[in-house]
């Protein structure tokens, strides 16, 4: 069951670890959806640039090369390695192999499906150890920090705490967020209102008992809240704050509200980081009112539909390579509330003149692999005449073809329109790699006056 602690504690565990292994260690967070967002050999190449400190991971190309390299490397060494979230028996094929071995290796991996470490053909086996929900007295003192700010609750709300926290199984993560979304609230009315909606939500309904700590959000801090759990883990905070704020948010007081009831953290460099079962709801809800959408073949599916989709605020499509999506000025403009829009590796094609009149940030990429084989005179990726720029805040493109040229006929009405609407942030961010590819020479201009523009790579 998610929600446990499993995380934490194994990272307790690896950190305790970690001075009897030197540098041969490695802790794979979150493995169940990078495989799925990145692929087991980017997994592969993460595991063995942490363990070998080397460069053996840059000559793999395909997860048969990547446990090979894996496999020869922890069979002649002593390594410290966790699996953080692992759902498939096949995750730990690819990452740890089948062979022996090296003798003190300690390899943790947490799963909610113990089924997975009874995996035949491996020459080595997994101890079992299960995680029970906190004591009714442990329980009550984590509910009672994050509701009171103390370790036990006071005494008008002692019966009601007792009750409530009954209804979470000692999930720790239930307790954080349901406790932290009461504090400061005196009113015995809403905390008897929590407990009634706590008491029809099934036992180990995990994420029907966080839904409803997300409905006590504010609109916008809910917005916020779909935004990151869809889009942005993993991600710096700076350019979505500022595209919040041009949607008449308030960014940084939704981020210390999420902040305290336990539903985001920031990480070191501003990185927006989730607990998975935080994630899901945010993604189930997205789904379900057909906000937010990321799934190739969902996607795929509206576009096909031909109906108006005003509800929808944000896309992400990623075509995967040799099986390019066309995607046109009309097909788009049936969402017309969209802010959010990210190709990569998606054929633009039609005049986006008048369409997308509130989209706030766009980007457009197109990797190396999707040019494999074609001349540079033969780059076909971005058909478009144009980007709906009227409101946008961010602005990247990415791609071979999005010379310097072409770059600046793009961005010179989003530069105008940002300065005629007093944007307090406009970054644009275009990067055409000829010198890798083709041996020309490389373009990263900043294309916007300094004080409107932010610049990376």
């Amino acid at each position: 069951m998610g929600g446990m602690g499993k995380t934490t504690l194994a990272k307790k565990i690896f950190n305790q670890l970690v001075p009897r292994f030197g540098k041969s260690c490695s802790f794979l967070d979150d493995v169940k959806e990078k495989t799925k967002t990145k692929g087991l050999v980017e997994l592969q190449k993460q595991l063995l640039y942490d363990i070998s400190y080397s460069k053996l991971h840059r000559n793999i190309v395909n997860s048969d090369d990547g446990i090979n390299v894996i496999e020869e490397t922890i069979c002649n060494k002593k390594v410290l390695i966790v699996l953080d979230d692992v759902d498939d028996s096949d995750q730990i094929r690819k990452l740890i192999g089948t062979n022996y071995l090296y003798p003190g290796t300690r390899v943790l991996v947490t799963t909610r499906d113990s089924g997975i470490l009874n995996n035949r053909g491996l020459k080595y086996e997994f101890k079992h150890c299960e995680l029970h929900g906190l004591s009714d007295k442990h329980a009550l003192q984590l509910f009672s920090r994050h509701a009171f700010a103390n370790d036990s609750p006071l005494d008008d709300y002692h019966t009601l705490s007792k009750s409530i926290v009954s209804t979470t199984g000692g999930l720790p993560l239930a307790l954080q967020a349901i406790g932290s979304s009461l504090f400061g609230l005196k009113e015995i009315e809403i905390w008897e209102g929590m407990l009634e909606k706590l008491r029809k939500t099934p036992h180990d309904d995990v994420l029907g008992k966080l839904r409803i700590t997300y409905d006590t959000l504010e609109s916008g801090h809910q917005q916020i809240f779909l935004d990151v759990a869809c889009f942005f883990i993993g991600r710096n905070k700076t350019e979505p704050i500022f595209v919040w704020k041009d949607c008449g948010f308030i960014p940084e007081y939704a981020i210390v509200v999420l902040t305290k009831r336990s539903m985001i953290k920031i990480l070191d460099n501003n990185i927006f980081w989730m607990h998975d079962q935080f994630r899901d709801l945010g993604r189930a809800i997205a789904k379900v009112e057909h906000t937010r959408f990321w799934d190739r073949d969902d996607i795929t599916f509206e576009l096909r539909l031909g109906e108006n989709k005003r509800s929808v605020r944000a896309l992400c499509l990623q075509a995967e390579v040799g099986n390019p999506i066309t995607i046109t000025a009309e097909q788009i403009e049936r969402f017309p509330n969209l802010q959010f829009l990210w190709l990569s590796n998606v054929i633009c094609q039609g005049d986006f003149t008048g369409c997308l009149s509130k989209l706030k940030w766009i980007g457009v990429r197109y990797s190396h692999k999707f040019y494999s084989g074609l001349e540079p005179k033969h780059l076909q990726g971005f058909k478009a005449t144009n980007l709906p720029t009227e409101n946008l805040v961010v602005l990247k493109l990415s791609g071979l073809e999005f010379t310097e040229e072409k770059v600046s006929s793009l961005i010179e009405s989003a530069v105008t329109t940002a300065k005629v609407r007093g944007v307090e942030f406009l970054n644009v961010w275009a990067v055409s790699d000829f010198e890798r590819a083709w041996g020309g020479t490389k373009l990263v201009r900043n294309m916007v006056d300094k004080p409107l523009c932010s610049w990376g790579k």
